[in-house]
């Protein structure tokens, strides 16, 4: 494990460990309100844009740029997504289908105009699992702790993007940041910890 990924995966549990103290401590209702108090213009148009990298254009982008750059990457994280986005497509439309996010949920919210708001499926959070899905495949290979820190950093602002627009609740980050980094951490354990054989004849591992 390089030092990149030990910086990166160091910062999102520190993060993860936060949020998880706060959903053990609070409501999830009294946690909104109160992050929904810390509004600014400035960080209003921040948080609307930087949201969209934890869309599913990212992971397309991630795929086609590993494909010419290094493709057990892409192979990688081509794992990853499978797993992660299996896991939370489950969870939201079969086990919590009906759970509704905050902006449709409380009442007298700070909300940022010209987001796109959706009713249903805040539990967990889709955006959230895409970007730590991304960044801990794509931090399992880079040496500088900066650059893992870097990685990390972008996902957490991401993931707190999704609370500062009212789309999701802590746990919902909490959760869909675990499927993530969990589904990174299967990828990167079949193509370059132990691969199964079938794996390896499509791998250089």
């Amino acid at each position: 494990m390089t030092q990149g990924f030990k910086a990166f995966l160091g910062i999102s549990a520190l993060a993860l460990i936060a949020a998880l103290l706060a959903v053990l401590s609070f409501d999830k209702s009294s946690i909104h309100y109160t992050l929904n108090q810390f509004h600014h213009p400035i960080a209003d148009g921040i948080f609307k844009n930087i949201t969209h990298i934890g869309g599913v254009s990212s992971a397309f982008i991630a795929l086609v740029v590993l494909f010419f750059v290094n493709r057990n990457t892409m192979i990688e994280l081509i794992i990853a997504l499978i797993f992660s986005v299996g896991v939370t497509a489950s969870i939201k439309f079969v086990i919590a289908p009906n759970s509704i996010r905050p902006v449709y949920a409380l009442e007298n919210l700070r909300t940022v105009p010209g987001v796109t708001n959706t009713e249903k499926n805040s539990f967990p959070s889709g955006h959230t699992t895409f970007i730590f899905c991304i960044a801990t495949t794509l931090a399992s290979r880079v040496r500088k702790p900066y650059w893992g820190i870097a990685m990390g950093a972008l996902a957490i602002a991401v993931a707190f993007s999704r609370i500062y627009l009212s789309q999701h609740y802590v746990i919902d980050v909490l959760v869909g940041g675990i499927i993530g980094i969990s589904g990174g951490l299967l990828g990167h354990y079949l193509i370059y910890v132990k691969p199964p054989k079938r794996l390896a004849k499509w791998t250089n591992t």
